[in-house]
């Protein structure tokens, strides 16, 4: 079955059984804006480092910037969980940080007598998937491209520009983090642990990084079973220099 999707509020389902992930849709947090990037712990604020971080390296600074507490920030490139811990202490997130690393719905959440604060949703902020692939659109041949208008970024294809259609398998868990929109949006990476590196003439099957016009389609693989399968196509633009 394929599904078509319009902006529409999406509300997660704590994911049940946190499965090996083999690649992720991680996304890049600009933390030089207030949004995400504030953190209470023990009634003390912490505040990520300003600037435009790729996932991985924005969860490095939130675990820098709350060492000071003597609790750490981790993210597994197995399954995609975020782990905040540390001795004892009220933990607060004043702003929409703990909703982007799969904890809390809405800001103002507060926790008490924790030693550990954990992804209880897939991430909005890097979606795991069971695997992806992609391949480059021929643009002078294919003319539908479709744009994406809402919130964060809007897609344009200009010159020096090369489109990637994008193809990834992934629980219904992840799928509801997709559908949030923060991976829909913006800069992402279609990162793989295996091979990290960025993608180029010496590693073609490097990581890849752009930004996305849309998302094109959703077909369900197996809508019958309890943790349903879903195929996902978007497009990503890159630039050629």
């Amino acid at each position: 079955m394929t599904a078509t999707i319009t902006p529409a509020e999406v509300i997660p389902t704590v994911v049940p059984d946190w499965r090996r992930a083999h690649a992720f849709i991680m996304s890049w947090v600009d933390t030089a804006l207030p949004g995400y990037r504030d953190v209470s712990i023990g009634g003390t604020t912490y505040t990520v480092t300003s600037g435009y971080h790729r996932w991985d390296d924005y969860i490095d600074e939130l675990d820098t910037a709350i060492g000071a507490s003597g609790w750490n920030a981790t993210w597994s490139d197995e399954t995609g969980r975020v782990t905040l811990s540390g001795s004892s202490a009220t933990v607060a997130f004043p702003d929409r940080l703990g909703w982007l690393i799969g904890r809390a719905m809405e800001p103002t959440l507060t926790l008490t007598s924790q030693t550990s604060v954990t992804s209880l949703y897939a991430p909005p902020g890097c979606v795991p998937c069971l695997g992806i692939v992609w391949d480059e659109v021929d643009i002078q041949r294919e003319r539908e491209v479709i744009y994406d208008r809402s919130r964060r970024q809007q897609g344009y294809i200009f010159g020096d520009t090369r489109v990637w259609r994008v193809r990834a398998t992934m629980t219904r868990y992840a799928l509801e983090a997709l559908l949030s929109g923060w991976t829909l949006r913006g800069k992402v990476t279609m990162y793989d642990p295996a091979n990290p590196a960025a993608m180029s003439a010496t590693e073609p099957g490097g990581s890849l990084t752009g930004y996305v016009l849309g998302l094109s389609d959703v077909a369900w693989l197996d809508a019958d079973s309890i943790q349903g399968l879903a195929s996902v196509t978007m497009l990503v633009s890159t630039t050629t220099s």
